[in-house]
This record gives C-alpha cells, structure tokens and sequence, in this order.
C-alpha cells in the first residue's frame, strides 16, 4: 500500500481526472477504484472527489444494474425469510408498533365510542389482537368478541375470500364474530354500540354485521381543451344572462315588504345586485333606511337613555344600557362600593333584592345562609 502523503506527488492531473471520471461517468465504486489504482486511503479518494461522492442509495441502485444476478433470492431462500416472519409476528404480536400507530379514521371513532361510554373500562379491550395468522382490530378478550371495522377495501373479492377464512377461523376458536361497516361508526355510532353491547351479553357465539358497506364515489376526470377549461365551462363562459330588471315604483313597492333575498330569487340574481339596482334608482338599500321611510320601528334603532350617574341624555342600540360612559361606570361603581364585571364571578356570596320603589338592596353573607336568602326571594351575586 502507498502512503497517504504520496498520493499527491504520485498521480498526475491527467490521472486524478482519470479517476474522477471513471467513479462518475463509468460508475466504478470506491472498492473498485482502490483495486484499479493500488489506492489505500478512502480520506484522499473523498477529498479528490469533493462533493461527487455517491450517498448509499445512489450506490446500490448502480449496483443492482451493475450485478442483477447478484441481487436475487431464491424462492427457498424468500420462503425461509416468509417463514421466520411470520415466526416472529406470532410470538411478538405486542411488538408490531406499525398496527398500533396506523389507525385509521373509522378504528379512531370506534375507539371513541368505546371511551365515552365507558366500555375500555368496564371490559379488557385490545386493538390489533393477535390470533395467528390473523389480527383483530378490537378485541374483548373475557368475552371472546372480535369487532372488525370494514372500509370499502373489504368489497373486493380477493379480501372477501381471506375475510371469510378469518371469520372461519375466530368462530372455530370460540369467538363472536361482529364485523361493522365503517360507515356506520362514523356518521353515527348508535347502531354500532347497541349492536357491541347485545353480542356482549350473548354468550352462543355466532357472527353478524351491523351496517352496508358502500363502494367509495368514482369521479370522473374532466376533459379539459387547450385553454384549459371543460366543455360546460366553455359555454358558461360565452352564454349571456339577460335579466329585465323592474321599474323604479315597482322595485320599491317590492323592497319596502320583501326580504332582498326573496326578490333576487324572483329574477335569478344576488341580493347585492338587488342592492345595486336600488342604488342606481337612488332608492334606500339599508333596512333601517327603509324602515325608517315607511314609518316602521327598526329592531336595532337608537333609543334614549338617562345616565346614572351624571343624568346626562344619549342614545344607544344597547336597551338595557345605564351608563354613557366607560368613566360613569367605574366612578359609580368606587362611590357605592360595588363589583364591577371583572370580578362579578368572586361575587357569589353578594345577594340583592329588587325593592317596589325599583332600587335594589345588596348585601354580603356567609356561606351557610345562601340557600336561606335565596328561599327568601333574594338573588345570588350583585346588580347594577
């Protein structure tokens, strides 16, 4: 082997160009390298090559080209792998993590039936239990009740024939048997969990199904032109809608009883266009506008309102209001001494009473004589 420090001095710039290019365009290996050009250091072989190194993957995909035979199994050798598989499946069924973490929707909804009602409490339940060769998706292991979750996958013939052999299997073994459809869980579970308590109290065991499996939707791809729209696309696109709008009197008469919903529906048009039109008419668009103009009381008018503290008038939309001000309120609340609505929920031990007069009389009681105040007819907590 040469030395590390000679591998400078010893190849020339034509060979150092050699070697880079047999390792990227030829698709030699560094094993292969070494051997062609007497080289013992892998650290000089990756300074030369820099940042062309090949990572594991890229090297074993140029291998299996490279040495096709190299890289076949045997139907021996791939049964005796199956084999110690499965081996290892049966007597570690609690290890298989990957059929613990993937859960699908409809198994995760289940689950969640079984936990708000209490039964993973009441009863030893397993997911993904073992009874070789097969799992089960929920397990009620005393009662020997296997539920399976079947998705539309379960329609295809294939999985109908290994789905009868595991039913075939679990009922010789002593189990019963519930397969329910997966869309049952998931829009509403109470078929499902009526279905699981009836088979728990039945002690024969026997097999049933809970539900209709339904093939998933099949949604045809659109054909799309070169412009890229579809052929009903392409005729909305270039079909006009003509609308008649209505006069000004009789779009008024209109808007003064109906709803702008209720005439855009009329003429196949938004209510914004509705709007617009009373706009082009100079006609009021606003509701309280219009209220306004034909003399009714709008819902969410103004009304006049005496302040408590300062006596001063306003106006506001807030009908129970007492206050004009965020300023009046806290003052009156510092001058009387009472809660503000912060703390209104630590006031449970305040009671008030409404006196004829219409004020109002609080007081700060003990614990123990809440339940004789509110007997009474007092109130729990204070009131402005």
């Amino acid at each position: 082997m040469k030395k590390v420090e000679s591998y400078d001095k010893f190849f020339t710039k034509e060979e150092k160009e050699q070697i880079i290019k047999d390792y990227v365009e030829n698709y030699l290996s560094l094993r292969e390298l070494y051997k062609k050009y007497n080289i013992g250091s892998k650290l000089w072989l990756d300074k030369l090559l820099k940042d062309k190194t090949r990572s594991l993957s890229e090297a074993n995909k140029i291998a299996h080209k490279k040495h096709p035979n190299s890289y076949k199994l045997s139907e021996e050798t791939k049964d005796k792998i199956r084999k110690a598989h499965l081996r290892w499946m049966k007597e570690h069924p609690e290890q298989t993590a990957w059929r613990l973490k993937n859960m699908s929707y409809p198994e995760k909804c289940f689950q969640k039936i079984l936990e708000d009602n209490g039964l993973d409490k009441k009863y030893l339940v397993y997911r993904e239990y073992s009874v070789f060769p097969y799992f089960i998706d929920f397990a009620f292991i005393n009662e020997k009740l296997a539920v399976e979750i079947d998705g539309s996958q379960h329609l295809e013939e294939e999985r109908k024939k290994r789905d009868k052999k595991k039913d075939a299997l679990l009922l010789s073994k002593g189990w019963k048997v519930l397969r329910i459809a997966a869309n049952e869980v998931t829009h509403d579970g109470t078929k499902a969990l009526k279905a699981v308590l009836d088979m728990l109290e039945e002690p024969i065991t026997h097999y049933e199904t809970v539900g209709i499996l339904k093939a998933p939707k099949v949604y045809k791809k659109a054909v799309r032109g070169e412009d890229g729209l579809t052929n009903k696309q392409r005729l909305n696109t270039f079909k006009q809608r003509r609308v008649e709008r209505p006069s000004k009197e009789k779009l008024f008469e209109m808007v003064k009883y109906k709803p702008f919903t209720t005439i855009a529906q009329e003429y196949g048009v938004s209510d914004r266009a509705v709007a617009n039109w009373c706009k082009q008419y100079n006609l009021p668009y606003r509701k309280k506008d219009i209220d306004q103009l034909i003399g009714k009381e709008h819902k969410y008018s103004k009304e006049s309102h005496i302040c408590l503290r300062c006596g001063k008038e306003y106006y506001t939309t807030f009908h129970n209001s007492k206050f004009c001000c965020d300023e009046c309120y806290k003052r009156y609340i510092k001058e009387n001494g009472l809660v503000d609505k912060e703390n209104r929920k630590k006031s449970n031990l305040w009671v008030y009473n409404v006196n004829n007069d219409g004020t109002f009389t609080n007081k700060r009681i003990g614990k123990d004589e809440v339940e004789e105040y509110i007997t009474q007819g007092w109130v729990r907590g204070r009131k402005l």
